[in-house]
């Protein structure tokens, strides 16, 4: 039977004649009808209730998916980097470590005291003083000030200097005024040599 002939003959049904418990019993026509709006109705509630919401999340899922791709590729590029910043922070670890070991703690300050005096009478000057100054608080660092006078000729006093400069420990020169003595060129020098101690986490 066509399409036509189903049309025909639902037409020719009255409804006010069908019962709903005498299903089995109605015309052929009118049964089909049925089981297609109720196949038609199951279809509509399974997509809305099962198939709709599986979409939504499908989709939901898909945009993640994308955003997590384009991170990604964004943040490969920056963990790829991270084995190189590692090395370099080992290096610099190292470094800081090594400059932190030129600076003298304060129990090692005497002893710079004396490393001053034997460079000064290794370059056969006369110290007039050499004292250490009250320490000036920095951000990270303590700044140990040390006034100095030594009396000598003037390639002393340069080799002074530069045995200074040669300590093992950091120390650094400022301040300078260099005074004629006498005839004999001897030269008297005012200077402050400046060394650091580290402050440390937590330190006040």
């Amino acid at each position: 039977m066509g399409f036509r002939e189903q049309l025909a003959a639902l037409k020719e049904i009255d409804i006010a004649d069908l019962e709903l418990s005498e299903v089995a019993t109605w015309p052929l026509a009118a049964r089909r009808t049925v089981l297609v709006l109720v196949a038609a109705l199951t279809f509509l509630l399974g997509y809305s209730m099962l198939l709709s919401p599986a979409f939504d999340a499908l989709g939901r899922a898909a945009q993640e998916e994308q955003r997590l791709r384009d991170e990604l590729r964004t943040q490969a590029p920056y963990a790829a980097a991270v084995p190189a910043l590692q090395d370099q922070q080992a290096l610099l670890v190292e470094r800081f470590e090594a400059l932190l070991g030129q600076l003298p703690t304060e129990t090692e300050v005497p002893a710079l005291l004396d490393d001053i005096s034997r460079v000064g009478m290794e370059s056969g000057l006369k110290f007039r003083a050499i004292a250490l100054q009250p320490e000036q608080l920095d951000a990270y660092y303590y700044t140990l000030p040390i006034a100095i006078e030594v009396e000598g000729a003037y390639h002393d006093l340069g080799r002074f200097m530069s045995g200074l400069a040669a300590l093992s420990r950091i120390v650094t020169l400022h301040d300078f005024s260099l005074i004629p003595k006498d005839e004999d060129e001897r030269l008297l020098l005012k200077l402050e040599a400046r060394t650091y101690r580290y402050r440390g986490e937590g330190t006040p």
